[in-house]
């Protein structure tokens, strides 16, 4: 199986995460490395429902992370000897929608699905606990 590895970045809103999301995959692309950058799933969803989720949705959000997840691993395994590793960066991840949960709605329910997700990951950012919270347009 070729080698992987993939990085979370996690955060409030307007912390920097998909700049850094950006940054990072520039980074690598130059280097000469194999770059899938996931965008914010959570914003495409919003965008494409005009509303914030509401908890009950929260679930379909987590599964279209994973699902990400799942498909690019799938399709790495089919590569045949690359030369550099494939690197996976997700601006956000399933952990941000269970602490999502958490925060909006009181709810852990999440919180299981989203932990066995997060060991994809290699590496996570935390971005932005000491900036003031700004809110996105949506």
């Amino acid at each position: 199986m070729p080698h992987y590895f993939a990085i979370a970045i996690l955060g409030a809103e307007s912390t920097g995460k998909s700049s850094l999301a950006e940054q990072l995959q520039m980074c690598f692309l130059s280097a000469g490395f194999n770059v899938l950058l996931q965008t914010e799933l959570l914003r495409s969803w919003c965008e494409k429902n005009q509303q914030l989720p509401l908890q009950h949705q929260q679930n379909l959000i987590i599964d279209l992370q994973i699902k990400s997840q799942n498909e690019w691993l799938e399709c790495i395994q089919k590569q045949a000897n690359p030369t550099k590793p494939f690197i996976y960066i997700s601006d956000t991840a399933a952990l941000q929608t269970a602490a999502y949960s958490h925060y909006y709605f009181a709810d852990s329910s999440l919180d299981n699905k989203a932990q066995v997700a997060h060991h994809f990951f290699k590496f996570t950012f935390l971005m932005g606990l000491d900036l003031p919270w700004q809110e996105d347009s949506l």
